[in-house]
């Protein structure tokens, strides 16, 4: 079974929500096999263009030339790629993981502008659901490099749904900044509920002594709620909302947000596999 070392897990989980993320993932994924590329675009239901959530290199040249891909792909040529179908057909208990090469895409031109002219060869693509959104997450090696082998699939069919879990909340983030930040949008009352009810669940199905308000909070901090928007929420005062913080991490055993974050992350996954 794959594992993945503590200082990665660490890091990745304290990136989400921010412009470190990218790197972290892509940092994540070389510590199984070599990867110049990494990409992940998320579709919603709605048929819109995706949303490009990373595009990032191992250097800085390989950075800008994933961003200008990435560009372009949401721009428009999504509509020629065939994993994009894939992605949109994706049901929500599934995770695949595909080993691509340019001849796999039957476009020429396609495979001009996104792989034989920035010199890529093989892609791993990973496609599944985190909640409402469809996510396709890709690592790509150039082409003076070997293909991806079967043993790099096998890794990335193991680790797929942490990565998928990890960007959707990266993701979900990234969409909620956006709402924030633009006039007259916001995330539906009822979007926020369900997000909050998800990870208040997941609390309380991994700690048998963790209280209700205890894992309210704990949900609410998860997402990126001050202790004072904690306590306006749940109509306690700041107090009371440290007291519960304290309580609820000490019986999780973790001392912080980005530990919060970790332990959320492994109970999925202990619970996908029981």
């Amino acid at each position: 079974m794959v594992q993945l070392p503590v200082p990665v897990l660490e890091k990745i989980v304290s990136a989400i929500g921010t412009n470190e993320f990218g790197a972290s993932l892509l940092g994540l994924a070389r510590e199984f096999v070599v990867s110049d590329q990494c990409t992940v675009f998320a579709f919603s239901d709605s048929g819109r263009a995706p949303l490009a959530v990373v595009a990032e290199g191992e250097s800085k040249a390989e950075t800008k030339r994933a961003r200008n891909l990435a560009l372009e792909y949401i721009s428009g040529e999504f509509k020629h790629d065939p994993m994009f179908q894939l992605a949109k057909d994706v049901d929500g208990s599934t995770t695949r993981v595909l080993r691509l090469s340019s001849s796999d895409f039957p476009s020429p031109a396609y495979r001009r502008q996104f792989y034989e002219g920035p010199g890529l060869a093989s892609e791993i693509a990973i496609i599944g659901r985190y909640q409402g959104l469809r996510l396709y997450a890709s690592l790509y090696r150039n082409i003076e490099k070997p293909a991806f082998s079967d043993e790099d699939v096998t890794i990335f069919q193991e680790l797929g749904p942490l990565i998928l879990r990890f960007v959707g909340k990266h993701a979900e983030m990234e969409r909620y900044v956006r709402h924030k930040s633009s006039p007259g949008t916001q995330m539906s009352n009822e979007r926020r509920e369900q997000m909050l009810y998800h990870l208040r669940t997941i609390f309380l199905s991994d700690c048998d002594e963790l209280t209700e308000r205890e894992a309210a909070v704990c949900a609410r901090i998860a997402v990126g709620y001050s202790v004072s928007a904690i306590a306006l929420t749940l109509d306690i005062a700041p107090s009371t909302v440290a007291t519960f913080r304290k309580r609820a991490y000490a019986k999780l055993g973790i001392s912080s947000q980005n530990e919060l974050f970790a332990h959320y992350f492994e109970t999925v996954r202990q619970l996908q596999l029981s």
